[in-house]
């Protein structure tokens, strides 16, 4: 879903450090380390997010409450 890949590019952007994730920003982000998605639907929904034994701190954005099918953080 375009939306869905806006969302997590710029939350990717606003982070410190982002080699921690070891992703490449492309159109498809499904394909990424820890990015799951529902491939049932025309569009492909973000489905999970697994950023677990990433050394990320800081508090959760607001913005990834716009990945409305977002089952597992």
């Amino acid at each position: 879903d375009p939306n869905d890949q806006a969302i997590l590019v710029d939350w990717y952007n606003s982070l410190t450090p982002k080699e921690t994730l070891n992703w490449t920003i492309t159109n498809d982000l499904c394909g990424q380390t820890g990015v799951k998605c529902d491939n049932s639907s025309p569009y492909q929904r973000i489905t999970k997010l697994d950023i677990s034994k990433k050394n990320l701190e800081g508090a959760i954005p607001t913005q990834l409450g716009g990945l409305t099918q977002l089952q597992v953080l």
